[in-house]
């Protein structure tokens, strides 16, 4: 994912929604406590990595949740939590030579 970021931009995620994410106000979210609620999609748009906890990777998402949720409509989840790291997708636009569809 991050090779595919890096070159060509965001892609999307599949993930667990679990109960604790409802009140994810910052950091770097891990699952805690809570049932699995469903399933959802984000757009991971970076990664980075957590000093704090021995350099782990988490990636930066964007959340269609508004932007008074989480870090302003983002979130940072830690690498292999919630499935975040099984599926991703992106795509690259057929476009012509003058830049149309």
């Amino acid at each position: 994912m991050q090779k595919e970021i890096y070159e060509n931009g965001p892609v999307v995620v599949s993930l667990t929604i679990m109960e604790d994410m409802y009140n994810y106000e910052g950091g770097i979210y891990h699952h805690v406590s809570g049932e699995t609620v469903g399933g959802h999609a984000m757009r991971v748009v970076g990664w980075g990595h957590d000093e704090n906890d021995s350099n782990n990777l988490f990636w930066i998402c964007q959340n269609q949740w508004t932007d008074r949720w989480g870090e302003h409509g983002y979130m940072r989840i830690k690498q292999g939590q919630i499935g975040i790291d099984l599926w991703a997708l992106s795509c690259m636009p057929d476009l012509d030579q003058a830049g149309r569809f």
